[in-house]
């Protein structure tokens, strides 16, 4: 009998931990696309849903990657290796993109992160913001 009430105590934990690091072909297509878009053959070592509508995928030995309820990436961040230069260029805005080339910061970028009014960078000693309404770039030291 106690066996049975210690097995039937340990189920909502085994359940509660189901979710995590689960079947990388049950991810939304449009975030396995994105992966993979960048990290072709990506070695993922985990993946959660830690809220409705929200999916951290973490990449072994890469970057940890958060998506939104709509399947958008919210944050980067590089566990300390640099962004690629290829997903800098293609996911972040034009006027952003140009101000890492002119500071040459493109191989210096650790974490983005975006909401809809306003993207942010940390580099290795600054971050930078960029408001999306007035496409003003911030240096923050």
């Amino acid at each position: 009998m106690k066996k049975l009430m210690y097995i039937l105590a340990l189920l909502p934990l085994l359940a509660a931990c189901s979710d995590d690091g689960g079947d990388y072909d049950a991810l939304p297509r449009t975030i396995s696309t994105f992966v993979s878009q960048y990290w072709p053959d990506p070695d993922v070592e985990s993946y959660t849903k830690p809220r409705p509508g929200v999916y951290v995928v973490i990449i072994k030995n890469g970057p940890e990657l958060t998506f939104d309820a709509s399947y958008q990436w919210t944050r980067i961040d590089g566990c300390g290796m640099p962004l690629q230069q290829t997903l800098l260029y293609d996911q972040l805005p034009s006027p952003l993109y140009r101000y890492l080339e002119e500071c040459e910061y493109t191989d210096q970028v650790f974490l983005a992160s975006r909401t809809p009014r306003r993207y942010g960078l940390r580099l290795l000693t600054d971050s930078i913001t960029y408001d999306v309404a007035t496409a003003t770039v911030r240096e923050l030291r």
